[in-house]
């Protein structure tokens, strides 16, 4: 049987301004690393950054460790080449019994080379809270001793009913988180969507300089 060209992927006639990695680079993220999978843990979600002007690339992914019956999340910072690491593997919430830490997302601050990580914590079968904590890139260590709950102290809330955050900041490390609140109940308007700012200092970081967006 013949092929039509149009089987076949075409070269891209485009100019690739920026092109520092010849492609296909890959690595395995979390390689040697302590949440490295065996065959029974379970790589859950995974959500990646770039920093401007480094260029080095954040990883964030929970992976359910099934000797322990919980989701951990986790952190690691590589060069824009793949082809070292620029941080050991950052523990953002260890693996514990009847504890599942999901739906992450990350946002690079690239003023410090910081970066803000939210997830949904899920204790039990339904309970769920939005999380959120800095880490420095330099150190490997987070920014606050613990995180902010980000539904925490909202009266327009749902209590316990608070996932699949989504984090965005600018340079400066101001950010805003959204998430949603509430659970499907059939012909009952029970979801809604928020939205809450932080300061830069608010999350560890140093004050906002001119430009921040708070």
């Amino acid at each position: 049987r013949g092929w039509s060209k149009h089987q076949f992927p075409q070269p891209c006639r485009c100019r690739d301004p920026v092109s520092p990695i010849q492609f296909p680079a890959f690595r395995y993220v979390n390689e040697g690393q302590p949440s490295e999978t065996d065959g029974d843990d379970i790589v859950e979600h995974v959500e990646v950054d770039w920093f401007y002007t480094t260029e080095n690339i954040v990883f964030v992914y929970s992976i359910f460790d099934d000797s322990v019956g919980g989701t951990g999340l986790y952190a690691r910072v590589w060069n824009a080449a793949l082809s070292a690491p620029v941080t050991n593997e950052i523990v953002v919430a260890p693996a514990q019994p009847g504890v599942f830490n999901i739906f992450p997302d990350v946002a690079i601050v690239d003023s410090d080379q910081s970066f803000l990580v939210t997830w949904t914590r899920r204790t039990g079968t339904t309970d769920t809270t939005v999380l959120l904590n800095r880490y420095d890139v330099l150190t490997s260590s987070a920014l606050l001793t613990n995180p902010l709950s980000v539904d925490g102290g909202l009266t327009e809330v749902v209590a316990n009913r608070n996932s699949l955050s989504r984090v965005a900041a600018t340079r400066n490390g101001n950010a805003v988180v959204v998430w949603q609140t509430g659970e499907a109940i059939a012909n009952t308007p029970n979801v809604k969507i928020l939205g809450r700012l932080y300061t830069s200092a608010s999350t560890g970081g140093p004050a906002s300089g001119a430009g921040g967006m708070i």
